[in-house]
């Protein structure tokens, strides 16, 4: 399976728009994680940036509707489905971890719900 580096918390906070883009904060980095694994992250913040509200799991459903393939790109990359697959679910998995570690219920174990919802529909 083909890795890439990951910033870990890719939201629109973190980054920076101007003259010079750039991304900031890259504590929770990696150097091999799941190929465009931050993608989805990014496009739920945006849309709840878009819309207002703090609603992640209803933004999370409006960008990825059940029964709705998934595919990942990055210009010209084009991931195998089942890589796509692979890399949305550990984008999710990971935030939900990080929740249970510091003992909150939140809107990512919320996402994991759904998702376990859709997969026994």
């Amino acid at each position: 399976m083909p890795v890439a580096a990951a910033h870990g918390d890719l939201t629109t906070w973190n980054v920076l728009d101007g003259d010079e883009p750039g991304v900031v904060d890259w504590e929770g980095a990696q150097t091999a994680a799941p190929p465009l694994v931050d993608l989805p992250y990014l496009l739920v913040d945006s849309r709840l940036v878009r819309i207002g509200g703090d609603d992640r799991l209803a933004a999370f459903q409006a960008c990825f509707p059940a029964g709705g393939a998934v595919e990942l790109r990055a210009g010209t990359l084009e991931l195998d489905p089942e890589v796509a697959l692979l890399s949305f679910h550990a984008c999710w998995l990971g935030h939900a971890l990080d929740e249970q570690r510091r003992g909150i219920d939140g809107p990512f174990r919320a996402i994991i719900r759904e998702l376990v919802r859709r997969s026994a529909a």
